[in-house]
């Protein structure tokens, strides 16, 4: 069962209307961790667990400098819940300012961990572009599922193109296919496909099945991409590490 952290305080209709929320989530076998004022959330039902944060930082004029000074915040004990697991799976975001703590905390908690982490981040609609930009800047390398040509998926594409971001082209191996070469019956807008293909360029496609065997093959060889990626930067890190260690050393004269 997925743990969702969420934090009540700053919501434009006060806590009580994200505890009403968490319940209808928790209806749909969603476990939820309420951060904010206990006073004004009220009573909940089951699967909600309320964690009383009453101190808010939504308001700050510098959100980074009040969530490192403010460990009791509701947002910092939010992020911090993720990162250490008590909502291990899963993380809502409702501002610029979540997105970003959001972020923070992943990217820590994944320098810990020496295997793959799963996190799905709920996003507002108004956010998601932002919560792209962040994450994909803390990552080692961002996998792309391009199965579906929507517009969403090329905004994606072309950020992590004209960034220089690392990342790994995914897909369905049926959805691929028609993608590569899409009938007219396929795509009810074929311009998207061909957009897709355009940014894509040369590039591989990394292909997926959903049966058992199909997804060991295609961890292996994503297992593989990534060994490559990394040998990759240590070489390239290599030699700027040597020519920092041979630079003359400057000493100020009179």
């Amino acid at each position: 069962m997925a743990t969702v952290a969420v934090d009540a305080n700053g919501a434009d209709l006060g806590p009580r209307e994200v505890a009403e929320g968490a319940m209808l989530a928790a209806q749909e076998g969603v476990k939820v961790l309420v951060f904010g004022p206990a006073d004004q959330i009220g009573e909940v039902g089951a699967g909600v667990t309320v964690v009383d944060s009453p101190v808010s930082i939504a308001k700050s004029p510098e959100p980074a400098s009040a969530a490192r000074s403010t460990p009791d915040a509701s947002i910092v004990r939010a992020a911090k819940a993720v990162g250490e697991g008590e909502a291990a799976k899963t993380a809502v975001a409702q501002s610029e300012f979540d997105v970003r703590e959001t972020a923070r905390a992943i990217a820590g908690r994944s320098r810990r961990v020496f295997a793959p982490r799963l996190v799905v981040v709920t996003v507002t609609a108004s956010e998601w572009q932002l919560a792209v930009r962040e994450l994909a800047a803390r990552a080692f390398v961002v996998l792309l599922d391009v199965s579906e040509p929507t517009s969403n998926v090329l905004w994606e594409l072309e950020e992590l193109t004209s960034t220089g971001t690392p990342y790994v082209a995914i897909g369905e191996l049926g959805q691929v296919a028609r993608v590569a070469s899409p009938a007219a019956e396929d795509f009810p807008d074929d311009g998207l496909a061909c957009r897709l293909r355009a940014l894509l360029g040369e590039r591989e496609i990394l292909a997926y099945t959903t049966d058992p065997r199909g997804l060991g093959r295609f961890a292996r060889a994503l297992r593989a991409v990534l060994l490559e990626r990394e040998r990759f930067c240590e070489a390239t890190a290599a030699p700027a590490r040597g020519s920092a260690r041979s630079a003359p050393s400057r000493s100020a004269g009179p």
